[in-house]
């Protein structure tokens, strides 16, 4: 996916303020969270790791590292998609954050090059490495209690609190739990309007290669 620089808002280096997973995670089931909050969770060296949505709604990518592996997981709250990614490239491993806003999505930023990435993709679009493309793994939205009837024993990242974090991450939900809406300037990023479905209808789009299929969200 080619980027178009005109309608990109291209912010730099924390953008939004990086998570990184520094501290020892910390069990799911000492957090006391609501049955239905939120969580993130993937599966990296054989071990599962969750984060709170709430707060990956503001910070939008997670960096770690385990069992001597680093890695990344990215979230995009306008279309509910997360990410795992191996942020290494020709053997250097990059440290993200988000870096700006493209259709309607986070961009992610790398520190060594400031080149920006798709994070959903893993491609990067713009900057010194352009055209590289880093290496995924799933990540599924789950809700706390399904998420410790497969894995009672998960580790959660929790990043550190605030003000800011908490209004953000708190609205990020409601959006999530609402029919959404589009924010403010973020007409001008967009590529364009789908006339074939109702503006901000909620669904998932599934593209394999050259073929597309839209399920909405009363389908699903």
């Amino acid at each position: 996916m080619a980027l178009d620089r005109k309608a990109a808002w291209l912010r730099g280096v924390d953008y939004f303020p990086r998570f990184v997973a520094e501290r020892a995670p910390t069990p799911l089931h000492e957090l006391n969270m609501d049955d239905e909050s939120l969580l993130l969770v993937w599966t990296f060296q054989d071990e599962p790791r969750a984060a709170l949505v709430r707060q990956m709604n503001y910070h939008h990518v997670l960096q770690g590292e385990h069992g001597g592996e680093p890695f990344v997981v990215s979230f995009c709250m306008v279309c509910h998609a997360g990410v795992g990614l191996h942020p290494r490239v020709d053997g250097e491993t990059l440290n993200f954050s988000c870096g700006g806003i493209y259709q309607g999505q986070s961009l992610l930023i790398d520190d060594e090059s400031e080149s920006y990435w798709d994070p959903l993709s893993g491609e990067c679009l713009l900057g010194e490495k352009e055209g590289a493309r880093l290496k995924q793994f799933s990540v599924e939205l789950m809700t706390c209690s399904d998420a410790l009837a497969a894995h009672p024993s998960l580790l959660c990242h929790v990043a550190d609190r605030g003000f800011a974090k908490a209004v953000f991450g708190r609205f990020g939900m409601f959006r999530m739990a609402g029919k959404g809406f589009l924010p403010p300037g973020f007409k001008g990023i967009m590529a364009g309007t789908d006339v074939r479905r109702p503006r901000m209808e909620k669904g998932l789009g599934v593209v394999v290669r050259k073929k597309a299929r839209w399920y909405s969200q009363d389908a699903i």
